[in-house]
């Protein structure tokens, strides 16, 4: 599943073709409204309807991909099983299935230009990938791939326009946009943990992990670890070390 979304694939299409005349027309919303709400009128929208244009789910709308998304994660996060929680989130997974299930209908006589157009015709290790596995995936892609984009795109735009002397140097020099998005990535971490099961034993620092050990990689605390960083917890749009 890996090659639609690596940058020669059908995500960096989007990328270098349709995510800034997306942009452009949310950002276009603010003019016409007098007004804007960055989250819910950009960085929602802007992060879920790019999801479902590559996905090839577009057609149900960000709002629905948002609301689908919004389900999963809500029974996801559900750690006292809360029955309402776990009937909101069986609700969005099946509600996505079924789209899921019509787009792949939709498509079984040839490859398309979407994501699960590929899945469907994809042959990892020889042998295409099962309808359980392509719905399955999707199904994560739409529950992990909206949230982090989404608070990035917040966590860089305010963190521009709230200092005026680094949206003045962008303007100037706008070849260092790339280095302050990975700057504000690393400084606020949208993602601040990822959970990774270790499939053989592994040796960690000065601890060996046995095969089958759940490890808690906290990202947040690395990006802040000042071993790798000088003065972590500032912001420093001409840092040196990373990469």
């Amino acid at each position: 599943m890996l090659p639609a979304f690596q940058a020669g694939g059908i995500s960096g299409c989007f990328a270098s073709e349709g995510l800034a005349e997306l942009a452009d027309h949310l950002i276009d919303g603010f003019i016409e409204n007098g007004k804007g709400d960055l989250m819910e009128t950009f960085a929602t929208p802007l992060s879920a309807a790019s999801l479902a244009a590559v996905l090839g789910l577009d057609a149900h709308g960000w709002e629905q991909i948002w609301e689908w998304c919004k389900g999963l994660c809500a029974d996801i996060a559900n750690f006292e099983n809360d029955p309402g929680l776990t009937a909101v989130g069986n609700e969005a997974r099946e509600s996505l299935g079924e789209a899921i299930d019509q787009k792949i209908d939709s498509i079984v006589d040839g490859p398309t230009g979407c994501a699960i157009g590929q899945f469907v015709t994809a042959a990892p290790d020889g042998r295409p990938l099962s309808h359980s596995e392509i719905v399955n995936n999707v199904r994560l892609m739409i529950s992990g791939g909206i949230n982090e984009p989404r608070d990035g795109i917040g966590l860089v735009v305010s963190t521009v326009l709230s200092n005026r002397p680094l949206l003045d140097e962008l303007e100037l020099e706008p070849a260092l946009w790339r280095k302050c998005v990975e700057e504000v990535l690393r400084l606020h971490s949208p993602v601040g943990t990822i959970t990774r099961q270790t499939t053989c034993e592994t040796r960690l620092g000065d601890k060996v992990l046995p095969s089958g050990s759940l490890v808690a990689g906290v990202i947040r605390s690395a990006n802040l670890d000042e071993e790798r960083w000088s003065h972590p917890q500032e912001f420093d749009l001409h840092r040196s070390e990373g990469g």
